[in-house]
């Protein structure tokens, strides 16, 4: 009975069934380049689904994100692999000066496989 109930889950496409969905209509969307460093790290996010190169690892994810405080530009996220925020820290832009984008406007910290790891980058909204 639980098998036919998954293989069901898989054939809909339901989530939490091992099949990405994707964002949901109305869903807020946002793109990205956002890199680090100790170690190594690089985040690709394209209407809310991302890819991070992290060592020799390489992860593909569909990120859910929260709303975001009212008077500020700080969202919250989850994956089925990792968990973070993405904020705007104001006008002096990230200040984490570990990456080699020009002139970063936002910090990520994330954690993936029980590490935090944290970086700067742009981020863009749709």
């Amino acid at each position: 009975m639980i098998l036919k109930l998954a293989i069901m889950l898989v054939l809909a496409g339901l989530p939490g069934a091992g099949v990405d969905p994707g964002p949901l209509p109305g869903e807020l969307l946002i793109s990205g380049h956002f890199e680090g460093n100790e170690p190594f790290w690089k985040m690709e996010i394209t209407n809310n689904r991302i890819v991070l190169q992290c060592a020799n690892d390489t992860l593909q994810d569909t990120l859910l994100l929260s709303r975001k405080q009212q008077h500020s530009e700080t969202y919250a996220f989850r994956g089925r692999h990792l968990f973070g925020i993405v904020r705007y820290p104001g006008s002096g832009g990230c200040m984490l000066d570990i990456t080699e984008e020009e002139k970063p406007s936002h910090e990520i910290y994330f954690s993936y496989r029980g590490i935090t790891y944290m970086g700067c980058g742009k981020l863009k909204k749709k």
